[in-house]
């Protein structure tokens, strides 16, 4: 089997990497991504980070080619390429100049006698412009990126470099919109996290009756051009009444008005969003007919109704069968909705659609919603723990303790116990977040936090658990959180090592070990990166002996109750226990080679 290291620092990883990366498996049987750095560059993602950016980007495709690996390193390229017996590099050429420094370095390696040949790639001429750099300087001024990166990476750098978390809220007729928005925006006022609320309708009602800039006077000409004088004012601005009753039961109409008004609605949006950080609440009903997802990457609430309720909410406002049944035609339907919102997901891959029938008294669901909407768009959990440390009077510590403990998760040799292990361990507390006492929910969030900061595969037993606990001791002292609150988060953080619980005097005991282990629920695929990923950072003991250490660990795990809250049991023991026994079944295979 031919093998190539396909190297790069991809900071971020753009479509013009993902283009090489899939040209490269073509040419060869096994392609290893190796995700370096350069010690003398300053760069904006960790290295665990560009890892999840690069699997994330490239998914699907990943899914159906099994001979490609992503693998984080931090030393050399050449010296990794000798120890895995790979004597092949790809690189890739874009302009001339890039030439001259790749066989420079590529004279260097030869001279190191380690038998590594490079081999060549001309970028596209369509991809030249597209790099990192560029796409970076692109956002920074507001500008669309979709065309340069996937949406994962253009959720990644919104997050990072402009502290922008983007949800579009759309629904169907009649379904509560200000109602679902007002709640909303109080949650997220509630957990002090700031938010700004744009509503399309506003945005567009200006280009059409408000707004004097010659560009958009020429679009409400086109607009006049498109369906008649009867739409136009005697100020030359538009009657919407009379265009939206030309464009309501037309669908040919109703799409050459989404053609006109799309590049206005997107540059009018990021006009509103420039210099604007925390949640940007993109809301509008028509988001389906228009198809602009990819603005907030996919993260989509849909607000739907029972059919029955809707008609009797539209018959308030308007009596007649006729206006009610046009009203319900002037949109897709819900079904139709979330058809055309999953063919953009399945497209792009990338996704956090989440649907709510809005019917009556729903407040508890609400904020189940509102807590999984925050999940999906808090991608680094800057978000709640800002929202945390505000409810304890230190909203302004939120980014010192951040900065503290994140760069100890951002070790290139965790391809698992980092970062995103702790922000998936905390999703999974903001799922039952709602059934938690604020005494339990702090220490939970802090003992998660914490949990593996101090992490070396070859420590003695509970030696990583009993220095992560140690070291949060010390950072919640100096932040002056309460010696109640302490104890109880070295007590959970302690509760990791052992995945047992002597007593039951304390719920949130059951509920930190069921987090750390909710990884073992997940799909197939994504269970099986993570068992390979273990193998990775284990990576200093023979297969034999690591074999037969995750044996005797994974029987152990088979032989008990795996999560000990009833919530957790009920939803995710038998897929637990299923890819337990898969496993095991490789690994024994694998002795009989």
């Amino acid at each position: 089997m031919k093998k190539v290291i396909y190297p790069g620092s991809f900071d971020p990883f753009t479509k013009w990497h993902k283009d090489l990366l899939e040209r490269t498996w073509e040419k060869f049987s096994h392609v290893i991504v190796w995700v370096g750095q350069n010690p003398d560059k300053k760069y904006m993602f960790s290295i665990p980070e560009k890892v999840e950016m690069i699997k994330w980007a490239t998914k699907k495709w990943l899914n159906e080619n099994l001979n490609v690996e992503v693998i984080p390193f931090s030393g050399l390229l050449v010296d990794f390429a000798f120890e895995k017996w790979v004597n092949t590099i790809v690189r890739w050429i874009r302009w001339a100049w890039d030439l001259e420094w790749e066989s420079l370095l590529h004279w260097v390696w030869e001279s190191q006698k380690l038998w590594i040949d490079t081999v060549f790639l001309l970028a596209k001429q369509d991809q030249t412009h597209v790099s990192s750099s560029t796409t970076k300087a692109i956002l920074k001024e507001q500008w669309l990126i979709q065309d340069y990166v996937t949406l994962n990476v253009k959720h990644f750098l919104e997050t990072r470099m402009m502290w922008q978390y983007l949800v579009w809220l759309t629904w169907t007729i009649w379904a509560g919109k200000s109602y679902i928005t007002d709640s909303f925006v109080a949650l997220w006022l509630e957990q002090n996290i700031p938010v700004y609320n744009i509503d399309l309708d506003k945005i567009w009602h200006r280009i059409l009756e408000t707004a004097t800039d010659e560009w958009y006077v020429r679009v409400r000409q086109e607009l006049i051009s498109a369906f008649w004088d009867k739409i136009k004012k005697e100020d030359g601005f538009i009657d919407r009444k009379a265009l939206w009753e030309i464009v309501f039961n037309n669908n040919e109409k109703r799409k050459k008005l989404d053609e006109i008004l799309y590049t206005p609605i997107i540059l009018k949006i990021r006009k509103e969003m420039v210099w604007k950080k925390w949640i940007i609440l993109l809301n509008w009903a028509l988001l389906a007919e228009a198809g602009i997802t990819d603005l907030t990457n996919n993260n989509v609430v849909l607000i739907w109704v029972d059919k029955q309720v809707q008609q009797t909410r539209l018959s308030w406002r308007w009596h007649n069968s006729k206006q009610i049944e046009t009203r319900i035609n002037s949109q897709f339907s819900t079904s139709k909705k979330r058809e055309v919102l999953w063919q953009k997901i399945e497209k792009t891959w990338y996704w956090n659609a989440i649907e709510f029938e809005n019917n009556w008294n729903n407040s508890t669901q609400i904020k189940k919603i509102f807590n999984q909407m925050l999940s999906s768009v808090d991608v680094f959990w800057e978000l709640r723990i800002k929202s945390v440390l505000a409810k304890l009077g230190m909203e302004d510590k939120w980014l010192e303790i951040y900065w503290k403990i994140k760069p100890m998760y951002d070790n290139p040799d965790r391809l698992y116990h980092n970062w995103f292990h702790v922000v998936a361990c905390l999703n999974e507390l903001y799922e039952v977040k709602e059934y938690l006492f604020n005494e339990e929910f702090i220490p939970l969030v802090f003992a998660i936090i914490f949990h593996d900061a101090v992490y070396n595969s070859s420590a003695k037993k509970w030696e990583n658990e009993n220095n992560s606990a140690l070291l949060a001791e010390k950072i919640l002292k100096d932040l002056n959180i309460e010696q109640d609150i302490i104890d109880r988060t070295k007590e959970l953080i302690k509760l990791t090592a052992s995945h047992t619980i002597d007593s039951n005097e304390i719920s949130e005991k059951y509920m930190m070990i069921d987090f750390d282990l909710s990884i073992l629920w997940q799909d197939w695929d994504k269970y099986y990166q993570y068992s390979k990923s273990i193998r990775w950072e284990y990576s200093i003991y023979s297969e034999k002996d690591y074999t037969a250490w995750r044996l005797s660990f994974l029987k152990w795990m088979l032989s008990r109750q795996i999560f000990q809250t009833p919530y957790f049991q009920e939803k995710y023991e038998k897929q637990a226990k299923l890819n337990i026994e898969k496993e095991i079944t490789l690994l024994e295979n694998s002795q009989k080679w």
